[in-house]
Order: structure tokens, then sequence, then C-alpha cells
């Protein structure tokens, strides 16, 4: 089994990683999670993470955050690793968030959080704002839970619950297999990941 080092952003991002792990192979353990303080943390550290990645399988996994195009997110690579990757390193970018690939398994989303319709672009990394229309999704819910854990209060961002069910909703009910077909940037990261090269990297 691969010893695998995460780092994220946040909970949701962690349940999305994980399910990828597992998706794309059956030898990868998590040896060691960072903690998850956003994207600025995760810049902070990419050196350090580059080098846990000479010996060992490094799986960073950030938002693109509304960068449009793909030069975009090329140059967020660079400008935040200005040396190569080393060869254990897996350093993936949601586009726009891991929201996206959420949204992108559309039967589970209208099943889970009981709507009736979906009316965003079947092409998730179009949506200029995947958490809000997740929230805005739990408007229209027929679920007293939905609505009450994912609308914010206030002037806080995300309702009170927002992480403990998208975390419940990615273990339980979100399907790989459908939202890749809806997400080039899902669809790349399990592509990555599958062609690299682990040879020599640490085992359990």
């Amino acid at each position: 089994m691969y010893k695998v080092f995460l780092a994220v952003e946040d909970e949701p991002s962690k349940e999305v990683a994980l399910k990828i792990l597992d998706y794309c192979r059956e030898d990868f353990v998590l040896n060691h999670l960072f903690p998850m303080r956003g994207c600025g943390d995760l810049k902070k550290n990419m050196v350090k993470f580059n080098n846990i990645a000479n010996n060992c399988f490094m799986f960073v996994l950030a938002d693109s955050d509304q960068q449009e195009s793909v030069f975009d997110f090329q140059n967020m690579s660079l400008n935040w690793l200005s040396h190569r990757h080393n060869q254990g390193l897996a350093f993936c970018i949601a586009v726009s968030e891991v929201e996206s690939w959420i949204l992108a398994d559309i039967d589970s989303v209208k099943s889970y959080f009981n709507v009736a319709n979906i009316s965003y672009d079947n092409y998730v990394d179009n949506i200029r704002d995947p958490k809000l229309e997740l929230i805005n999704l739990s408007r229209r819910s027929r679920s007293k839970e939905i609505v009450q854990g994912m609308i914010p209060i206030g002037n806080a961002p995300i309702g009170p619950s927002y992480n403990a069910l998208l975390s419940e909703f990615i273990r339980n009910y979100w399907d790989i297999s459908e939202a890749i077909s809806r997400s080039n940037s899902l669809r790349a990261t399990i592509e990555k990941i599958n062609s690299m090269n682990l040879n020599g990297l640490m085992k359990n």
C-alpha cells in the first residue's frame, strides 16, 4: 500500500480527494492529512509538499477560484512551485471549486438535496460560483434539514451544517463515474493520478 500525504483547503475537499484516491487505485492508504486552512496555506507550504513527494505520494488539491482559462491554471501551478515537481507530487486543480465536481453528479444531487429539477449548466466547469449555486439550489429543497443546514444565517458565507452535509453526500452518494462526464478538470485529475509512476515511492 502506498502512503498518501494529503493537503486540501477544507472538509468537502478532503472527502472528494479521498473518494478520488479510492476510485483511482486500491493500494493507496492515507498516512497524513495536513491542517485544512484554505488556499493561502497550501500555497505557503508547496515547497514542503514537493519535498515530501521526493519519496512519497503527495496529493494537493486546490480550487482555481474563478480563474478563467487553462493558461491561468497552468500559471497558478508555476507560481506556486517555481522549480520542478518531484515524482510523487499530484498537484491538481478543481475548476472553479470542488463544489463544481459535486454538482456534476446531477442525479445524485437532485436526490440528496431533494429538488425537483436542476437549472445549472451541465458542463459544471463553466459555473462561476458553484458554492453559491449549491446554496441557491438548497433554497428550493423540500428537505428541512437541507434548508436549515445549507443556507447561511446572517452574514455567514455558508450554512451551519454546510460542510457536514456536503461531506455526507460525497462519502455516501457522489458518483465519480457520473461526474467526470461533465467536468474536464475532474477528468484531468483522475487521468493525472492514474498515469503517475509510483515506482520507488514509500509503502506501508
